[in-house]
């Protein structure tokens, strides 16, 4: 991932749930991906994936 990373590529990741964040946070993950392309899990359905497509729109 760090490869991909320092050559450019941005991962968006979604329906992150809050233990999986925890874990991110705790082991320098989130730092790593950037805390804007971590999309938690939300109540409505699809919410995280729809906004990852929309930051995935606006990077191409």
């Amino acid at each position: 991932m760090h490869q991909k990373h320092q050559k450019g590529t941005v991962i968006l990741l979604c329906g992150v749930s809050p233990v999986l964040k925890r874990f991110f946070d705790k082991t320098g993950m989130t730092a790593v991906l950037g805390q804007e392309n971590i999309f938690q899990t939300e109540e409505k359905i699809f919410a995280s994936s729809n906004k990852a497509y929309e930051k995935a729109r606006m990077l191409v």
